[in-house]
């Protein structure tokens, strides 16, 4: 398939780009318009799956993709669930931490009902894919990090800690944006 060259700065311009049925940017139309760099994975969570959300256009519409490096760190619990969170998704995020309450009973089927996400916390204390966040600043929320995508995995991992079953301590990859 040929890909009609459309040049990407900012999220916004992501809009211009051809969507499949679901409202997603297939990853090959977002390779072909990528003039940059940007690690497969973060592409993927927060360009391909979500750039023709309003919500993200909102919220990130003026950021200058070209002007973002991209890191996949390590980063504590502690730290994580700290990040802020764009108001539309809070009551979400509460939501699946609330799910943990519920562990004593369930066990770690609480979380999910995919058996793989319930299997790899179980035996790691942690999620299968890193969440993408943003230096806050970026998206005028001041100092530490802002969740872009993962709100169901930060949801998971702030339940866990309030419950014990994680430490604040404890480390997880994420992938971090900044300027």
């Amino acid at each position: 398939m040929r890909h009609r060259k459309i040049s990407v700065r900012k999220y916004s311009d992501l809009l211009r780009l051809e969507q499949d049925r679901g409202g997603n940017i297939p990853m090959d139309t977002l390779r072909a318009a990528f003039g940059f760099a940007m690690p497969d994975d973060v592409l993927e969570q927060f360009c391909c799956d979500h750039a023709s959300k309003d919500d993200f256009q909102q919220q990130y519409g003026h950021l200058d993709l070209r002007r973002l490096s991209w890191e996949l760190r390590e980063i504590s619990a502690g730290e994580l669930v700290q990040s802020t969170v764009f108001e539309g998704f809070k009551s979400w995020v509460s939501t699946v931490s609330a799910r943990l309450q519920d562990f004593d009973n369930e066990g770690w089927s609480c979380i999910d009902l995919r058996p793989a996400v319930v299997e790899h916390w179980k035996a790691h204390r942690t999620w299968i894919r890193p969440p993408i966040l943003l230096d806050g600043h970026l998206v005028g929320r001041g100092p530490g990090l802002h969740l872009v995508e993962g709100h169901t995995r930060l949801g998971v991992l702030a339940g866990a800690v309030k419950s014990g079953l994680v430490s604040a301590d404890s480390i997880h990859r994420a992938w971090i944006g900044e300027c």
